[in-house]
Parts: C-alpha cells; sequence; structure tokens
C-alpha cells in the first residue's frame, strides 16, 4: 500500500496511542444506517452509476484507517464488496444485478472489478448492500463471515479487523450518484494506562477468551457471534 492506514475504529484490533491502548472487540456496536434519500442528478439514457462512500464517526470521507481523533477513512487501494438489486415495488430485492463486486478505491474514485460496471436508465430503481473488507469468498449478502485479527499491535491487521457495512435502498428512480454511507459492526474499546505501564514500549494489553467469529446480514443491523474456539486479541 502507498501509505498505512488510519482508521475510526480501525482495521487492525490492537492499538497503542501514547499511554492509551485501542482495540476493537466484535461486541457488535450495531448502528442504523442512513435511511435519508440521496440527491441526484436523473438523466434520461444509459448512464454508469459512480459510488461515493463515506463512513461514520467513530463509531465523514474515511479509509479504514483509524487516527488519534478516533475517525476512520478509506485509502488507496482500499476493497469493499457490492450486492445490487433491482427495487421491486414494495421496496424490497428483487432480481439481483450484482453479486459481491470487488470495488477499489484509488485515491479519487471507486473503481468496479472487470465486468462489475453498473449501467442504468431513468426506470431503474435498485437497492445498493456493500462491506469491507473485501472477500471474494462472500456468496450471500445476509451471510457475511468475518474475523478480526488476534494480533492488532499490526498496522496492517488492525485496519483489516474494522468490519463496515451499508446499505441505500432509498435512491429515486434512475439515479446514478449513489451515497453509500458505512457503519462499524464492531465496537472500540480504548484502554488508558496509567504508572510506569504508560510509557513503557513493552506494554501489551490482551483480552482472553474471546468469541472473534460473526455473520453478518447487510440488509439488517444484525451481528451474529458464531460459536467456535475462544480466542486471546
Amino acid at each position: 500500500r502507498d501509505q498505512p492506514r488510519s482508521r475510526g475504529l480501525g482495521d487492525v484490533y490492537k492499538r497503542q496511542w501514547r499511554n492509551s491502548v485501542v482495540l476493537l472487540m466484535s461486541l457488535c456496536g450495531c448502528l442504523a444506517c442512513t435511511d435519508d434519500q440521496e440527491a441526484s442528478v436523473i438523466q434520461k439514457g444509459p448512464q454508469q452509476v459512480r459510488f461515493f462512500m463515506t463512513i461514520a464517526l467513530p463509531e465523514s470521507n474515511t479509509r479504514t484507517e483509524t487516527n488519534a481523533y478516533m475517525s476512520t477513512k478509506f485509502i488507496k487501494g482500499d476493497s469493499v464488496g457490492v450486492f445490487v438489486y433491482q427495487r421491486a415495488e414494495d421496496g424490497t430485492d428483487g432480481e439481483i444485478w450484482l453479486s459481491n463486486v470487488k470495488y477499489t478505491y484509488d485515491g479519487s474514485r471507486w473503481i468496479p472489478e472487470a465486468g462489475g460496471e453498473i449501467v442504468i436508465d431513468e426506470n431503474d430503481a435498485l437497492n445498493y448492500y456493500a462491506y469491507y473488507p473485501y472477500n471474494e469468498q462472500v456468496k450471500d449478502y445476509k451471510r457475511v463471515p468475518f474475523q478480526p485479527y488476534a494480533e492488532q499491535n499490526v498496522a496492517m491487521n488492525y485496519n483489516c479487523s474494522d468490519f463496515l457495512r451499508t446499505k441505500n435502498n432509498k435512491m429515486a428512480k434512475g439515479a446514478n450518484s449513489v451515497q453509500l454511507h458505512f457503519e462499524h459492526a464492531f465496537t472500540l474499546i480504548q484502554l488508558n494506562l496509567n504508572g510506569t505501564e504508560a510509557i513503557d514500549p513493552n506494554t501489551a494489553v490482551t483480552l482472553c477468551g474471546m468469541k472473534t467469529q460473526v455473520m453478518v446480514d447487510l440488509t439488517s443491523d444484525e451481528v451474529t457471534t458464531v460459536e467456535g474456539e475462544a480466542v486471546d486479541i
């Protein structure tokens, strides 16, 4: 990557800032996604859909890196998985248009993998779902598996342990500028250290016996813990 991530809740799980230790836990801080209908210029004829992706504070234009103010932002090289469905008359998901298509941020735009472009006309109404980090093994947008890294004192691990999800089923027909506002599925834990441990560079914090495997439903706020072996983080 061109630069390290910064993250609000971050991609990795464990991180030390001065005399604080920050880590992400699958405590399922399930935050509701925005339901506001996004404004977009409606044009006649085929138009390619463009995505504008942001991340909620801290739980705004953002990559998966966490800075000292706990804000998260997307950076060059980040990839998300996108599902797109035709919207039925009752607002539910109809025919599938895209299934787990990889979109990668190039520093200014989100670029789809080959064949992943979305072209619509003024009569098309679509529902959009997306998650981060991208996993090519995902087949079902209602069952997205995820497990954070146990070792989060490495920047890459920390960044990739911050699961983000979003949905937008309020776009007007023919709207080709689509806002995806991501929410953090996990809870960030910050531990403030006192005494000599606060200045010792070798100080480490471990949470013992944590079950970290989860299954995420992109259509709701549901994050389900999967039965499995408990690990130390």
